[in-house]
């Protein structure tokens, strides 16, 4: 739950004799400083309100180790080979699990699945790889709909809107209003990774940052959840790589 943020100048650090480029934002609520760095993430530093200059420089400076470590991370999970399978031709993807696609010809552009196959129609195979998109969207938001709800009618919370969308990098985001907004391409996960992912959020309603206090909550809403985020640090590289396509 946070306010937009701000964005600043940006800057380069030298990391190991390289400069890379640092993305610098404000936020108006935060307390501390936060230096955020992934595969679909770009380097990017958050400070609270008016800080200076100064103290940005020397926020990375003294990080400068960890972020030449991530980096390496970084760089050889973007070189290691995806692992899931996800762009194979003829299948389309469920909770983790293939499901095989069949085409047909046909005037309106529908998608609808029979007996285990999705069929798509449509007049063209642009037609069909459109209601392919629908298709996965409806999916997603059937899933996470009802997953929100069931978990915080479990938890006792109360959430304003639920919305799927395709963020670049996020999996999920609860807002100030106490709406919350989810990745679709968490239904090409198994459930109980999507499940966790909308328990994480429904717990910042109650708070909303990462403190120790957000961890304890967590755990005892879903515990074990680690195993879950291990999973989509592994594997979420593939999932925001997909693209639905025939």
């Amino acid at each position: 739950m946070s306010r937009a943020l701000v964005d600043r100048p940006s800057r380069q650090l030298d990391v190991d004799g390289r400069p890379v480029d640092v993305r610098v934002r404000e936020s108006p609520t935060a307390r501390t400083t936060r230096i955020l760095l992934g595969a679909q993430r770009p380097l990017e530093i958050i400070v609270p309100a008016d800080t200076a200059a100064e103290e940005i420089n020397a926020a990375l400076l003294a990080r400068r180790g960890w972020i030449a470590e991530k980096l390496k991370q970084v760089e050889a999970e973007r070189e290691r080979p995806f692992a899931l399978g996800l762009q194979r031709s003829g299948v389309a993807w469920l909770r983790g699990k293939p499901v095989r696609v069949e085409t047909v010809i046909g005037d309106r552009v529908t998608a609808s699945e029979q007996d285990g196959v999705l069929v798509l129609r449509g007049p063209g195979n642009e037609g069909r790889q459109e209601g392919l998109a629908r298709w996965y969207r409806r999916a997603a938001k059937a899933a996470i709909s009802e997953a929100t709800e069931s978990e915080a009618a479990r938890l006792g919370l109360e959430f304003g809107a639920v919305a799927v969308r395709d963020q670049r990098t996020r999996w999920g985001s609860c807002s100030p209003g106490r709406n919350l907004s989810f990745n679709w391409r968490l239904v090409l996960a198994p459930a109980v990774v999507l499940r966790y992912v909308v328990i994480h959020e429904l717990c910042h309603l109650r708070v909303p940052n990462h403190s120790r206090q957000f961890w304890r909550q967590l755990e005892a809403a879903v515990p074990g959840w680690q195993e879950q985020a291990a999973w989509l640090s592994e594997h979420g590289a593939e999932l925001r790589a997909y693209r639905p396509e025939l």
